[in-house]
């Protein structure tokens, strides 16, 4: 079995694969081939250059297992599948991310602790593949509870802010309505617009004295943003879901905003994620999902 392994293995690290009893997956398997080679990063030197050939091995390797599990179970979604968590477990992490972490669903998931600025526990779902923000006890300083970034495409970003002290008890009463708040926003820089606004809403936390939920309402917006606001990554899209929850008794408000970025030219095809990801958090009844 480790000879057979073995020999797969030599033969992907000399010729493209091939799948001839499945057509489409060797395509598939054959671009993600083509595509084994780690990114480009910002202050990379001349001496990764032995570590980028050692990560593209590591990636032929997993790619050639794959398709021999492919071969053998004729299973062409399970196969693409693995092949692409392959190239993401072996994707060098940006600088001061944690390595990539992977699931065989499409999503992490983030559970809040007790070192979390948010004042109840919550969770929320972010892509597979990414890496999560290594020193997050310092970002918190600033506001961030917990930060994803994809080191295939450093423009595409996820992160949780949070803000307490607030003085309105809902999103309505510090920002307007939904039209007044996205124009504030596209205002905010030069060079941008907005291409999105909707209001929705989402259960808050579980009272403490009666265990009843109410709705928060949220305002999330997209806006494009341009020019020097962009940064490196020149025109990107900014999404962003705001909501403020109202404190108990004399308690505190405090206001959630979970932002996602892309590269406006990833942006039709990580909309739909970036989307699902901001939707997915939700206060947890305990510290435990």
């Amino acid at each position: 079995m480790h000879g057979a392994r073995a020999a797969s293995v030599n033969a992907a690290s000399t010729s493209q694969p091939t799948t001839s009893a499945h057509p489409s997956l060797g395509r598939r398997i054959n671009a993600a081939h083509r595509g084994a080679r780690p990114p480009s990063r910002v202050g990379a030197s001349a001496n990764d250059g032995g570590d980028a050939r050692a990560v593209s091995r590591r990636q032929l390797a997993a790619i050639a297992i794959a398709m021999t599990a492919a071969s053998r179970d004729g299973d062409e979604d399970d196969a693409a599948k693995a092949v692409e968590n392959a190239n993401d477990a072996v994707t060098p992490p940006p600088r001061g991310y944690d390595a990539p972490e992977t699931s065989p669903t499409g999503w992490n998931t983030f559970v809040s602790s007790s070192e979390s600025l948010a004042r109840a526990p919550y969770a929320i779902d972010w892509p597979s593949g990414w890496c999560s923000l290594t020193d997050v006890k310092s970002a918190r300083g600033v506001s961030v509870d917990a930060s994803w970034k994809d080191p295939r495409d450093e423009a595409s970003t996820l992160a949780i802010f949070i803000t307490s002290g607030v003085a309105a008890r809902d999103v309505r009463g510090k920002y307007g309505s939904i039209d007044a708040n996205a124009r504030v926003r596209a205002e905010s820089a030069p060079n941008q617009m907005t291409i999105g606004a909707r209001t929705s809403s989402i259960d808050a936390p579980p009272n403490r004295s009666t265990g009843r939920r109410r709705r928060l309402e949220t305002h999330d917006i997209e806006t494009k943003v341009g020019g020097g606001t962009a940064g490196r990554f020149g025109s990107a899209i900014e999404l962003v879901r705001i909501f403020i929850v109202p404190g108990e008794g004399d308690g505190e408000n405090w206001e959630v905003l979970i932002r996602a970025t892309a590269s406006a030219s990833a942006w039709p095809r990580v909309k739909t994620r970036l989307r699902a990801a901001a939707a997915s958090f939700r206060f947890l009844d305990t510290q435990d999902e």
